[in-house]
Parts: C-alpha cells; sequence; structure tokens
C-alpha cells in the first residue's frame, strides 16, 4: 500500500513539475518567432520573384517572336517590292521593245 502511495505521490509531483519541460526565455520565443515570420515572408518573395520572372521570360519570348514575324514582314514586303520593280521593269522592256518595232516597221517602209 505504502508503495502505492509513493507512486502516486512521485507521479502527482511529476506532473505538477515535469521534468522534460524546461523552461524558455521569452526573448528565444519572440526569436523564433521572428525566425519563423521571417522565413514565411521569405517563402512569399521568392514566389512573387518566381511569378515574376516567368512573365518576364514569356514577355521576352513574345517579344523576339513578335520581332521575328516583323522581319518576315519585312522580308516579304522587300521581296513583293522586289517583284514589282521587276514587273515593272519587265513592261518596260516590253513596251520598249514594241517602240521600237514600230519604229522600225516606219523607218523601214
Amino acid at each position: 500500500m505504502e508503495e502505492k502511495r509513493k507512486l502516486k505521490r512521485e507521479t502527482k509531483r511529476k506532473r505538477e513539475n515535469p521534468s522534460h519541460i524546461k523552461a524558455v526565455s521569452i526573448d528565444k520565443i519572440s526569436e523564433y518567432k521572428q525566425f519563423i515570420i521571417a522565413s514565411k515572408e521569405e517563402k512569399k518573395l521568392t514566389k512573387k520573384e518566381n511569378k515574376l520572372s516567368k512573365k518576364l521570360k514569356s514577355k521576352k519570348q513574345q517579344n523576339k517572336l513578335y520581332l521575328q514575324s516583323l522581319r518576315c514582314g519585312s522580308r516579304e514586303i522587300n521581296s513583293k517590292s522586289n517583284i514589282l520593280e521587276n514587273n515593272n521593269n519587265n513592261n518596260n522592256n516590253n513596251t520598249n521593245l514594241v517602240y521600237n518595232s514600230a519604229r522600225n516597221y516606219v523607218l523601214n517602209k
């Protein structure tokens, strides 16, 4: 019986003053809280940075594609203008040929 009483007293004492729990100063607790808050903010910032970098990359790609399309468009315009010049030159040559042949016909008559 006395052993049971001793065990009860010991368990009661342990409950009241647990030895495995150590006292921590308030400064350490506040320091730990600040550390947790800072790490959360850092995670948020890195997420924002990642989003912004993705947006930047996509905008850069869009700009590259746009510039490429402009270059292709200018090539097409240049090729079309070259074709028009060639057609113009051919027409001039044809009119010159007709004019020369008519002149020769008149002169030979």
